[in-house]
């Protein structure tokens, strides 16, 4: 006599490929656009080192007055960078961190300057030195000031 027995399936219980691949994911930020390759200006690096240079030392310079550094843990095709800026007459350094990241280490190491001058530059040079940022860096120096 045979007894039948029945198994379970292994397909009763099957996930839908669909649902599968729409697993939740960490939410993460989008990043922004900061693309200046077209641009014929000065760029937010550019802006740091002059003024460092000569609003804030005058003559007596420093060969490196800003240091750039990646900060850990940035996900591939995802860079943060931190800036750090040496202050005359005894003003050690002081390190600014946009806490943004960028598509590229280049965008990262402008958005970090750009971060930077928005914190040291006065309320009236601000404006002026916005308005000859790329128009990217322009775009978030004015969500900076709102």
């Amino acid at each position: 006599e045979e007894v039948a027995v029945e198994l379970p399936s292994l397909f009763d219980n099957e996930i839908p490929a669909a649902e599968a691949s729409a697993a939740p994911r960490p939410a993460s930020r989008p990043i922004r656009q900061y693309n200046i390759a077209g641009w014929g200006g000065r760029n937010p690096r550019q802006f740091l080192e002059e003024h460092l240079r000569k609003r804030l030392w005058g003559k007596n310079a420093p060969s490196e007055v800003t240091k750039y550094e990646r900060v850990q843990g940035s996900c591939p095709g995802r860079f943060r960078v931190r800036v750090t800026a040496s202050l005359p007459r005894g003003g050690g350094s002081k390190t600014f961190d946009p806490e943004e990241a960028c598509e590229t280490v280049n965008d990262a190491n402008n958005l970090a300057a750009a971060w930077a001058l928005f914190k040291l530059l006065e309320e009236a040079d601000r404006d002026g030195t916005r308005r000859n940022m790329p128009p990217a860096y322009r775009d978030r120096w004015r969500e900076w000031t709102e």
